[in-house]
């Protein structure tokens, strides 16, 4: 085992953290209004209700695969009474801001990581009993609050972390809780299969175990040179990780997103040009929304649609984009530009499925310096018009403002037949209590 260098982890010894994960996420978020679901099998099913991606452990138990396709488990879901449910985006949304403000109240230093999993930085314990007991705390407050059930791993890294949580889900003795902290964790890591190492993904797994590294255990003792060598310094870092000494600091502050894409499949294949283009034009005024939210602009912008890809022998896809010089965060001038790459990709020829729009190459917009061929005055008039619009729109669920080549209605829908109430943000889908 390679000597890791003392002045390089000086300033990140003694941490401890702790990774929270909401258990089932979309299950649970189904199951706090519908407490009769508790211990029986669930799944929510994706856009257009497509493929499994979210399942209780009990539909797991009865052979439901993630990404598995709803008609291929459909007699299971009829022969064990699966309940299965259409994705409800907003309550999802709006369950994750509540579990995040809680752990914020909790924990003075927080990052929220995605919209199931956070770490918190943990001090001011000075033995492992006070540890556990923190632990349990956290635990409890979530669902107490929340009604979400979460599972919590602590440990002397982010890495370390992560693979507690595995731990804890693995095993339903720990309930719900595991503390690495002061132990020999060995005998866990020997058991961890190398792909499931946070940061190391499936290629260099498949890399790692052709080199003789298939466990945590095994790439904790690999040699440091070897591993900077063929994982980089961040891979570096994940073993030292490992090893125990705390590498990847907490990230409280998020940057800007460097692309943005929406896109969405719908429900009816799409076969006429103008109901794509309102289509497109919709995904563009969404993406431009967000990226005025951050503040930035967009120097590409790219479109991208495609027929049914499980008819094979008649598919098409297809995609278009363009620089724009200056950037712009102006929903007229890329939706100008959308109608233009979709004329030049375009193919009456097919019915549409799907369709989305990529803006990349982001820059800042208050620090962008513009040249002497922009009207400044335009320009300024042009931002404070979108920031109208936007503000307008956030105030107002009803009667938002579009622009005309998104449509009059709203005739872009995925399929959600199976959707329940958006309980907490919607007056008229209260949950009724008889």
């Amino acid at each position: 085992m390679g000597r890791c260098y003392e002045r390089d982890t000086q300033c990140m010894k003694n941490k401890i953290f702790a990774l929270v994960d909401c258990n089932n996420f979309f299950v649970s978020c189904e199951r706090v209004f519908a407490p009769n679901l508790r211990k029986k099998p669930v799944v929510v099913l994706s856009n257009n209700d497509g493929c499994a991606v979210a399942r209780s452990n009990e539909a797991k138990a009865l052979g439901v695969e993630m990404g598995s396709p709803y008609f291929k488990w459909q007699h299971l879901a009829r022969k064990h009474g699966i309940k299965v449910f259409s994705s409800n985006y907003v309550l999802y949304g709006d369950m994750s801001h509540r579990v995040m403000r809680t752990l914020d109240n909790i924990s003075p230093r927080m990052e929220s990581y995605s919209i199931d999993e956070a770490f918190l930085e943990i001090d001011g314990f000075d033995d492992n009993e006070r540890l556990n007991e923190y632990g349990r705390f956290v635990r409890d407050t979530v669902e107490r609050d929340t009604g979400m059930p979460v599972s919590v791993g602590i440990a002397p890294t982010k890495t370390l972390a992560k693979i507690a949580n595995h731990i804890v889900k693995r095993d339903p003795h720990l309930n719900g809780m595991i503390n690495l902290c002061g132990r020999d964790i060995d005998g866990y890591l020997k058991e961890i299969d190398v792909e499931s190492i946070w940061g190391i993904g499936k290629m260099r797994a498949e890399m790692l175990k052709r080199n003789g590294y298939s466990t945590a255990l095994d790439l904790k003792n690999a040699e440091d040179r070897w591993v900077k060598k063929k994982l980089t310094v961040c891979g570096l870092r994940t073993v030292w990780e490992l090893r125990g000494i705390s590498c990847i600091p907490l990230e409280e502050v998020y940057g800007r997103k460097q692309s943005i894409v929406v896109s969405r499949s719908f429900g009816k294949e799409i076969g006429s040009y103008d109901g794509l283009c309102q289509a497109v034009s919709t995904y563009v005024s969404k993406a431009a929304e967000k990226l005025r939210s951050q503040r930035s602009q967009a120097q590409y912008l790219q479109i991208f649609i495609n027929s049914d890809r499980f008819n094979k022998e008649r598919y098409y896809s297809n995609s278009a984009g363009i620089r724009l010089d200056p950037p712009t965060s102006d929903t007229a001038t890329m939706l100008r530009w959308a109608d233009l790459l979709l004329k030049h990709i375009y193919n009456d020829a097919f019915a549409y499925k799907r369709a989305g729009v990529m803006l990349s190459d982001l820059v800042d917009a208050s620090h962008f310096q513009y040249d002497n061929t922009v009207d400044v005055d335009l320009h300024s008039k042009r931002e404070s018009l979108m920031a109208d619009i936007d503000l307008y729109n956030k105030k107002n669920n009803f009667g938002k403002i579009r622009f005309a080549q998104e449509g009059t209605g709203n005739k872009i829908h995925s399929r959600q037949t199976l959707r329940s109430a958006r309980f907490t943000t919607k007056w008229d889908e209260l949950l009724t209590i008889q």
